[in-house]
């Protein structure tokens, strides 16, 4: 079975990629048209992915269970399958981003590539987005695709000197 989802892919594809341009941090990697390919990319980086790849499978197995329950637990109260789907997302409004697991390994891969970025000449840098996203988009991970652009936003922010936190 799909996952279930309401959200629109393409929004949430183009969100996710040009959405940390916007934000004021120091020394930002440039956004590189066309976007950067892993093959292209330094040894450190491609290192850096493979270990993500790791962990983010781990945490999308628990992300797909958990939203199907929760869809699940809606359906057995009574509700239709459309119903259900909706409450789910009353609740968790990130609907499969919402899990805890999955949270954690973006937030963590991105201050990996973050410090990986700072240690890395200008021209090596790749932006946090690109390997946690645009990399598993290339790859053609559509399940991946579908959960990660439940995310309204990333889960980061930036300190008062203008770093990734």
């Amino acid at each position: 079975m799909a996952l279930r989802t309401t959200h629109n892919l393409q929004r949430g594809i183009h969100r996710l990629l040009m959405a940390p341009q916007d934000v004021p941090v120091k020394d930002p990697v440039p956004w590189r048209e066309p976007m950067l390919t892993l093959a292209a990319a330094s040894a450190g980086h491609r290192a850096l992915f493979t270990e993500y790849e790791e962990f983010l499978a781990d945490s999308m197995l628990i992300a797909f269970d958990l939203w199907e329950d929760r869809i699940h637990a809606h359906e057995e109260r009574g509700l239709d399958p459309d119903s259900a789907l909706k409450a789910a997302y009353n609740t968790f409004f990130a609907g499969p981003a919402s899990c805890p697991q999955l949270v954690w390994v973006v937030r963590t891969y991105w201050l990996k590539c973050d410090a990986l970025n700072r240690t890395v000449p200008p021209d090596e840098r790749v932006p946090p987005q690109v390997l946690l996203f645009g990399w598993v988009l290339q790859a053609g991970r559509d399940d991946w695709v579908q959960v990660l652009t439940a995310m309204t936003y990333w889960p980061m922010g930036i300190d008062a000197d203008g770093h990734w936190v």
